[in-house]
């Protein structure tokens, strides 16, 4: 079976509606040929589209980056389109969300069935030699339409096999996990339940939300032929009524689009003097993903200033959610709200320090870019860093039940690094003292004052003060942590600096919670 001919023909009917919409215009779209399929990275910067630009006037998938919100000129991507022809078709090309991988459908020599779904990876020297998923993903039926999660957990595609009474080919839509994070395989796919798949369904788009999705589907009361639908995964697993997103509908086939992580925006084809171009229309609220937080940037050695190959994971409050590795040093990260996020960067040379964060997202008003280039440090005399995700409970010496993630990492580089002896040291705002203990005032510090009596003779009274710091306790009880999971006590010292050393005025709340901090300084390796 062939979906080209009809996409093709559908993408050429296509109208213009009456809602306010804008082509992107040069050089994009060319004035000369068809653009259509496209797939935008998180950050809204990268495009993957198919462009009858190539020899003979084949569809080619090409990639296009903006800079200063100008797009720059399609080139083709290498290695996808080489052996394209009508007897190895290739597109319906996606992007991940994080631009480090495509996946697309393609018929050509080393598949399995009529259309496999193949990846590409991104890497420092360019793009890898395409890779059949294999089986279960491909079967000896069509699979096309491949779109990813931003996780990178979740693989949404349409399974092909029968007519439309009005001749369009059906689909149903697929999802198939993946094995385990870090792992290439990925399980036996479901088909997904109605309301979504209700007998002639195609082009599924997950959003970068990871529960919005954007597909196609032949359904009663619609415009014409294929219509855009979307659906939210629900708390228990089901998938919301769909509904039609008509202000970009049309009476011909509507297929395909892309959303980034900024929700607002929607990228889809649209009917031009020539061909097709592609589109932008602005999402309605009530159409658009739960709000996100992107962090994007470049992992670097802090010393040279060269990308460094790293590793991302991030904890939520169900466990391990995302866990990739970059060779180039880039990275992409999408945090959905509703959840509490352990963020860590750690070079793949075991030889550096690591970054952390604390991402409370339990409410979240808005979408938030966060451009974050990452410096590690080579593990060196002196070389310090801060621990950010050790916290404690209020008023107390004991960590939180979140530092365990942050402890863990400490562990992994001690004994990556077995001949390393460093200092754990635990530092407070402002320290203050009292003759009365309070809910802040815990710690009780006692003194011997020794006085005369009207006799002469030494009495001796107790003089109690109550204070906040407990610095040494805190960094005692990191040490206590790290020993109980098998570090050597001589290998740690711990200290309690108290207020001796701020890293900003205490006149903001942030400047404090600065100041109020756990470091990691290498003594010796």
């Amino acid at each position: 079976m062939k979906l080209t001919a009809l996409i093709v023909s559908a993408l050429l009917g296509l109208v213009f509606n009456s809602i306010a919409q804008s082509p992107l215009g040069m050089p994009l779209n060319s004035p000369l040929a068809s653009e259509y399929y496209p797939s935008i990275s998180a950050n809204g910067r990268t495009m993957l589209l198919e462009a009858t630009t190539g020899e003979g006037n084949q569809p080619e998938i090409v990639i296009s980056t903006q800079k200063g919100g100008q797009w720059s000129r399609p080139e083709a991507v290498p290695g996808i389109n080489a052996a394209a022809n009508k007897l190895t078709y290739t597109g319906a090309a996606f992007l991940s969300y994080d631009g480090a991988s495509i996946f697309f459908s393609s018929k050509k020599y080393g598949g399995i069935g009529a259309s496999d779904i193949w990846v590409m990876e991104r890497t420092g020297a360019g793009w890898t030699t395409p890779k059949d998923l294999g089986k279960p993903v491909n079967s000896e039926a069509y699979e096309s339409d491949p779109s990813v999660s931003a996780d990178g957990k979740y693989l949404y595609f349409a399974r092909c096999g029968s007519k439309a009474p009005t001749g369009q080919n059906c689909c149903k839509i697929m999802v198939s996990e993946k094995l385990g994070l870090g792992k290439d395989d990925w399980k036996e796919p479901k088909e997904l339940p109605a309301p979504i798949n209700i007998g002639c369904e195609a082009s599924p788009r997950i959003l970068p939300d990871g529960k919005t999705l954007i597909f196609s589907s032949i359904r009663a009361k619609g415009k014409g032929g294929y219509d855009l639908y979307e659906s939210k995964l629900k708390g228990d697993g089901t998938w919301t009524t769909p509904v039609p997103l008509d202000f970009i509908n049309t009476d011909k086939d509507d297929l395909y689009v892309t959303v980034p992580a900024s929700g607002d925006i929607i990228y889809y084809t649209g009917a031009a003097k020539v061909g097709t171009d592609i589109f932008r229309n602005r999402l309605p609220d009530n159409l658009q993903g739960e709000k996100i937080i992107l962090l994007q940037g470049l992992v670097k050695n802090g010393e040279t200033q060269q990308p460094l190959a790293a590793h991302t994971a991030v904890y939520s409050k169900k466990g391990l959610a995302l866990n990739s590795t970059a060779t180039d040093g880039g990275y992409t990260t999408i945090l959905s709200k509703g959840d509490k996020y352990d963020f860590s960067i750690t070079a793949n040379d075991k030889g550096y320090t690591f970054y952390s964060d604390f991402f409370d997202l339990d409410t979240l008003s808005k979408y938030r870019f966060i451009p974050l280039d990452v410096k590690l440090l080579p593990l060196k005399a002196n070389t310090s860093f801060v621990l950010k995700n050790i916290t404690y409970n209020p008023n107390t010496a004991t960590v939180s039940r979140t530092s365990s993630y942050e402890i863990d990492r400490l562990v992994h580089l001690l004994k990556d690094n077995p001949s390393l002896i460093a200092e754990i040291g635990a530092y407070t705002d402002e320290v203050r003292t009292d003759t009365a203990a309070s809910a802040e005032l815990t710690e009780e510090l006692s003194e011997t004052i020794t006085t005369k009596d009207t006799s002469g003779n030494d009495v001796q009274t107790i003089k109690k003060t109550y204070t906040n710091d407990r610095t040494q306790k805190q960094a005692d009880e990191v040490k206590r942590y790290l020993v109980q999971k098998g570090i050597p006590q001589n290998r740690i010292i711990a200290k309690g600096y108290g207020s001796s050393k701020l890293l900003a005025p205490n006149t903001t709340d942030q400047n404090r919670t600065l100041n109020r901090r756990v470091e990691f300084k290498v003594i010796s390796n």
